[in-house]
C-alpha cells in the first residue's frame, strides 16, 4: 500500500472515544436546579427525592424542601459538584463521605448508613466554625 493510501485510510477512522467523566447535561441542570455537577463515575447521580439514598440539605434553594437528592447506584462511586450553603448531609442508604470547603479549608466527613451529619452552618460542635460550607464531593466506598 502506498503512503497516500495509508494516510487516507487512517483519516477515515473516527477519533477514539475518551471518557472525561463530565456530568451529562450539567449546564442544563445548573440553569434549572441551581446545582453545579462537575464529574463523576456514574455511580452517584442526581435523583428524585423519593428514589434518593443521599440527601444534601442547603439553605441556598427552596426546591424539594431545601435539599438536593442523589442516588448511589453501586458500592463504589464519586461525584464532584458545587452545592453552596450546605448545612447537613444525610444517608438514607449506604455510608458515604462528603467533602466540604469553608473559609478556604477542606474537610471530609463520614456519614454512616442511615445517619445524618451536620456541616457548615449546621455544625455547632465545639471548635466548628459554623460558617457557610460548599459541598464539593460525594464518595461511596462500599
Amino acid at each position: 500500500m502506498n503512503a497516500a493510501a495509508q494516510q487516507e485510510s487512517a483519516g477515515d477512522k473516527p477519533p477514539s472515544a475518551v471518557e472525561d467523566f463530565a456530568y451529562p447535561n450539567a449546564a442544563k441542570l445548573l440553569k434549572e436546579k441551581g446545582i453545579k455537577l462537575v464529574r463523576g463515575d456514574g455511580h452517584i447521580v442526581l435523583s428524585e427525592c423519593v428514589d434518593a439514598n443521599i440527601l444534601v440539605r442547603t439553605t441556598s434553594t427552596s426546591a424539594d424542601n431545601f435539599k438536593y437528592c442523589f442516588k448511589a447506584t453501586g458500592k463504589k462511586g464519586y461525584l464532584t459538584l458545587e452545592v453552596p450553603e450546605v448545612f447537613s448531609v444525610d444517608s438514607k442508604g449506604p455510608a458515604f463521605q462528603a467533602t466540604v470547603t469553608s473559609e478556604g479549608k477542606k474537610k471530609t466527613v463520614h456519614v454512616d448508613e442511615g445517619a445524618s451529619k451536620p456541616v457548615g452552618t449546621g455544625d455547632i460542635s465545639p471548635g466548628a466554625s459554623g460558617k457557610p460550607a460548599v459541598l464539593v464531593e460525594l464518595r461511596v466506598n462500599g
